[in-house]
C-alpha cells in the first residue's frame, strides 16, 4: 500500500539482555514498525582495544566466550522490510565489559 512505501523499516527500541559474562549468553530485542518486517540483519561486534571484530551475524543471541572478556559488545541492526528497503542501521552497546569465568 501507500503507507508502506513510504516508510522505511525502522527500528524503535534496541536493547542488550543477559549476563555479560562468560559463559553467558546475550540477547537482542528489538522492536520493528514501518511495514512488514523481511530478513533485517544483526551483527555482533567485540569491541575490544585491538579493535573491532564481527563475532556473529543473523542471529539473536550470542554465547560469550573468553575473547571476550575485558571488550564491549556492540549489537547492530538494520531493520529491512519484506520488499527488500532497508532503514537507517541502529546499534546498542553493553552497558560495561565482558567480565570472566567464575571458576
Amino acid at each position: 500500500d501507500r503507507y508502506q512505501r513510504r516508510v522505511h523499516g525502522q527500528v524503535r527500541q534496541l536493547k542488550l539482555h543477559g549476563r555479560l559474562q562468560v559463559p553467558y549468553v546475550m540477547e537482542l530485542s528489538a522492536v520493528y514498525a514501518g511495514g512488514i518486517e523481511g530478513p533485517s540483519e544483526v551483527t555482533w561486534i567485540r569491541a575490544a582495544e585491538t579493535g573491532p571484530t564481527v563475532v556473529a551475524r543473523d542471529t539473536l543471541r550470542y554465547q560469550l566466550c573468553d575473547e571476550d572478556v575485558g571488550a564491549y559488545i556492540i549489537c547492530s541492526y538494520t531493520p529491512i522490510r519484506a520488499d527488500g528497503v532497508a532503514g537507517k542501521i541502529r546499534k546498542t552497546l553493553s552497558e560495561h565489559t565482558v567480565l570472566p569465568c567464575e571458576r
